[in-house]
């Protein structure tokens, strides 16, 4: 209950943040490549949402540009035949989940709506394993060489943001069995990504 209560104040609160930045915009909107971090429409509710979820709010952001590149209504298409919806990606083995919360797959293409999932399912995973690097990891995979390579992907974001000391490591490779992505053209004006 506490969540539907969630998604539906961040359903009014994402409509005021849209009409806020439609209001005061002067200029285009940075690509969130180009752009300071949380500097971006698709990040107004990252602080929020890991501050909510009690969740580092970097880490948080930076598996938000692994897995859409900071794309609100990214749709991806896996090799095994599912789907990742929203900013968050969110696999549709959440959807029957989130349904009991009254969210379903066209929310989560609202960037506020899946970012406060995201975070929401980050959390359980560091709830059960631990603040570790494989607890967050487990966010895209519980398969060790698979989550390894999502460690890496997630330390190299924080690394390119300023968020973490270090330099750029390369990521390790995942057999092709592993692979979980695959390039997909878009449809309908919705963007499809391949994350890894």
């Amino acid at each position: 209950m506490l969540f539907l209560a969630l998604a539906r104040r961040i359903s009014i609160a994402s409509a005021g943040i849209c009409l806020y930045h439609a209001a005061h915009a002067s200029s285009l909107h940075p690509s969130p490549q180009s752009a300071k971090p949380f500097s971006t429409e698709a990040e107004a509710c990252i602080i929020p949402a890991a501050q909510f979820h009690g969740v580092n709010y970097q880490v948080l952001r930076a598996i938000l540009v692994s897995e859409s590149s900071l794309k609100s209504r990214a749709i991806s298409k896996n090799s095994n035949g599912t789907i990742d919806v929203g900013i968050g990606q969110t696999n549709r083995i959440h959807f029957k989940e989130l349904g009991r919360y009254g969210i379903g797959p066209d929310q989560l293409l609202d960037a506020c709506v899946s970012t406060y999932v995201a975070a929401w399912q980050l959390r359980k995973h560091i709830a059960s394993h631990g603040n570790t690097w494989e607890a967050i990891a487990r966010y895209h995979s519980g398969t060790p060489a698979i989550n390894r390579r999502y460690q890496v992907l997630i330390q190299n974001e924080l690394v390119r943001s300023g968020a973490m000391e270090g330099s750029v490591q390369p990521l390790p490779s995942v057999p092709a069995t592993s692979q979980i992505m695959q390039r997909a053209k878009p449809e309908q004006g919705v963007l499809i990504v391949d994350s890894q």
